[in-house]
């Protein structure tokens, strides 16, 4: 679910210069964690057009699931990349390079469209799956969760469905852009030390230390919600355990469990996106209540 152009060339255009190369000032550019370029046009965009850097040239792609701009913009990159380097382009589909002017309108509005009907698939319900499974799609700049669910009704409805979804997941990549929100990061509970783990462990075994009682997971993902702090609320991403991390003053920090978190969230009128990004704030009794349904840590 995803469409890929081949630039195959050894030389390596630095970002701002395939920016001015493409000469569309809508489009601004980000580097991933991986050092992949993400090229996109803000409040447009969801997955954005990829660019990752190969041995021999690059890779140019869309993913599944994204606006109809992000498919014309990973055909753009490619004919600009073709012509800065002077390469050879090829598209998936086929089997001989295409030049750079051929590039620029490859496969005209059909192609287009057949990158839309590839969010199809994202939509259906494989059997046996639970409806309400997320499934995540990774937006340039922060991922965002779907579910087969979201999507049930009329066939003829269907694009309109997708459609607004998807409007949710690009509102989602820039909320922090305009608005003042605190944008929560997911991190992960490392071990602690080895030393003061076996000198814990000896304490117990010989009855100087009681056992800790449940507890946080090492590899749990965690994120901090403070107290009366507009807060976007990370999409939960993996299977592993995920938290949200809560103060007070006299009592110190403790980790409600994300389902938790999400309950009181949607209970409260949250603005959720997709499913299980929320633009929250809580504070007073309604942070106590959650406080206290924490583990401490």
């Amino acid at each position: 679910m995803s469409f890929y152009f081949y630039v195959k060339t050894d030389q390596r255009p630095e970002p701002h210069d395939i920016l001015s190369a493409l000469a569309r000032p809508e489009v601004e550019v980000m580097k991933t964690e991986d050092g992949d370029l993400a090229f996109y046009i803000p409040k447009q965009s969801l997955r954005g057009a990829m660019v990752y850097p190969r041995k021999d040239g690059y890779e140019v792609g869309v993913n599944a699931f994204t606006p109809a701009c992000d498919a014309i913009l990973a055909r753009d990159l490619a004919a600009c990349l073709g012509k800065l380097t002077q390469a050879e382009v090829k598209p998936e589909d086929s089997d001989v390079a295409v030049s750079s002017d051929e590039l620029a309108l490859y496969g005209g509005a059909a192609w287009v469209a057949d990158r839309m009907a590839e969010a199809h698939m994202v939509t259906r319900q494989q059997k046996g799956d639970d409806p309400h499974s997320p499934l995540t799609i990774f937006g340039y700049r922060r991922p965002f969760n779907v579910t087969a669910a979201m999507f049930k009704g009329a066939k003829d409805t269907l694009d309109a469905r997708i459609g607004a979804v998807m409007a949710d997941g690009v509102a989602l990549q820039e909320i922090d852009r305009d608005e003042k929100i605190f944008v929560a990061k997911l991190l992960r509970k490392n071990a602690p030390s080895i030393w003061p783990t076996v000198v814990s462990k000896l304490r117990q075994w010989l009855g100087l230390e009681a056992k800790p009682d449940g507890g946080v997971p090492t590899g749990a993902a965690i994120f901090s919600l403070a107290e009366g702090v507009r807060t976007l609320t990370p999409a939960p991403v993996g299977t592993q355990p995920h938290y949200a991390v809560l103060g007070s003053q006299t009592t110190g920090f403790k980790a409600v469990p994300f389902d938790v978190v999400a309950t009181a969230a949607r209970k409260i009128g949250a603005r959720e996106y997709g499913v299980g990004a929320f633009d929250i704030t809580v504070a007073g009794s309604k942070y106590d209540a959650l406080y206290a349904k924490g583990i401490p840590i």
